[in-house]
């Protein structure tokens, strides 16, 4: 059952979040509009829907984007609560296992793919992949994963500061 509504979501997702943001309310599903914004007055807010594989970005109250994502497994599940940015990361190093893998644009074996944002849970954050399949997925580490082009996009609209929500 996880897996059938994961796919709804994904396709869901897909007709109405490509490049210009959602432009008819109506074609958002009534669970993702039940969700409130955690945005501060008319800044920026994200909710990582777990249930759904979703991120969606706000501005002020309005859902400017919903953007497809992978989420921890089982074993390393994504922390839920709420957070907010601390960095962000062009071409981040992945560390693992005591050992330092180069920028993916150098390593197709970095997991963090072309940016990092980090949430103010240590160690975890938002990041690109080496494995766009991965996207709908429960597989990561605990990270958000994100398509490299949605997460490079992601991280040149919101600020350090933006609030990020992670519910089930």
């Amino acid at each position: 059952m996880k897996l059938i509504l994961a796919i709804i979501s994904i396709l869901a997702i897909s007709i109405f979040s490509i490049s210009d943001g959602l432009s008819e309310e109506s074609s958002i599903p009534e669970e993702i509009k039940a969700i409130p914004s955690p945005a501060i007055g008319d800044g920026y807010g994200i909710v990582i829907d777990k249930s759904t594989f979703s991120l969606i970005l706000y501005k002020g109250q309005e859902i400017l984007k919903i953007y497809p994502i992978a989420i921890g497994a089982v074993e390393s599940e994504t922390p839920v609560g709420r957070f907010e940015i601390i960095n962000k990361v062009t071409d981040p190093v992945w560390y693992w296992e005591g050992k330092a893998i180069s920028p993916y644009k150098k390593n197709k074996n970095n997991q963090l793919g072309t940016r990092w944002i980090g949430i103010s849970e240590p160690h975890y954050g938002i990041h690109g992949n080496n494995d766009p399949s991965s996207i709908g997925k429960a597989i990561s580490h605990g990270c958000i994963r994100m398509h490299n082009k949605d997460i490079e996009e992601l991280a040149d609209i919101v600020p350090i500061g933006t609030p990020v929500v992670i519910i089930k």
